[in-house]
């Protein structure tokens, strides 16, 4: 009886799991984040490392936006690491620096995180974490998330006139 009843417990725990299941990444490589920025269109412009020794990668999205993706929480300083965080940013020279809280006023996104960076420029981020695992497809959306917002933002700066 005990038999029966674990097979027929097993067999409903198999017919309940999706037939898509889609592989979880608890972290990422470069190569797997271009081919993100690829799929959505972007042309990859370089791969660096910031003077305090963060990768990153520099894409152009369809509409001429210049985005980065810094990788964080890595396992190594290596070209091949792996890195369990994503900052994504873009960021924008206004005419005049002195308007930047002005501009930063208007902005209202709770997708993303705005703010002046030390260089003087306004910077839109959004932090990925991949802490227990997330899907591609899922790292996918909060790409578009970004680019969408970040868009929006570039849209509106220019508008108001706070470009050259």
């Amino acid at each position: 009886m005990r038999i029966i009843a674990t097979t027929i417990l097993a067999a409903l725990a198999l017919a309940g799991a999706p037939a898509s299941a889609q592989a979880v990444m608890l972290n990422f490589s470069f190569a797997e984040m271009r081919q993100q920025m690829t799929d959505l269109k972007s042309t990859f412009k370089r791969e660096a490392v910031t003077d305090e020794g963060v990768r990153f990668v520099e894409a152009e999205a369809e509409s001429g936006l210049i985005y980065a993706i810094y990788g964080l929480e890595c396992d190594n300083k290596e070209a091949t690491q792996r890195c369990r965080g994503a900052e994504m940013v873009a960021s924008f020279k206004l005419k005049d620096e002195g308007d930047v809280p002005d501009a930063l006023a208007e902005i209202d996104y709770a997708a993303v995180a705005d703010y002046k960076g030390d260089d003087g420029r306004l910077k839109l981020s959004r932090y990925v974490i991949f802490d227990n695992g997330i899907t591609a497809a899922n790292l996918k959306v909060n790409l578009e998330v970004f680019l969408n917002i970040s868009e929006d933002v570039w849209d509106y700066l220019d508008e108001e006139g706070y470009l050259d």
